[in-house]
């Protein structure tokens, strides 16, 4: 069960791991529910600032003149729009 999978984790002595994506990828089998939420949560930003890098970006992609643009577009011209500012064609 989840909760006999929360007390073996708690219960399991640490052992020095610094990165936690290598510890879960390591522990996967013993505590899978637990690796699925970690997943889940790891990738997450500290911080915010890179995320509201992007919402500026967006926001002067989708201009009033471009109100209409869906989804893929708008991830497709994002992408181009940042290779282009890194240099690469």
């Amino acid at each position: 069960s989840v909760e006999q999978e929360w007390y073996a984790y708690i219960a399991e002595p640490t052992d020095g791991f610094v990165d936690a994506i290598t510890y879960w990828k390591a522990s996967q089998t013993r505590f899978p529910t637990i690796y699925a939420i970690a997943m889940d949560i790891l990738p997450i930003q500290a911080s915010a600032v890179p995320c509201e890098r992007v919402f500026s970006s967006g926001k002067m992609t989708v201009t009033d003149r471009r109100n209409k643009i869906g989804g893929e577009l708008m991830e497709a011209l994002q992408i181009l729009k940042f290779r282009f500012k890194q240099g690469h064609t």
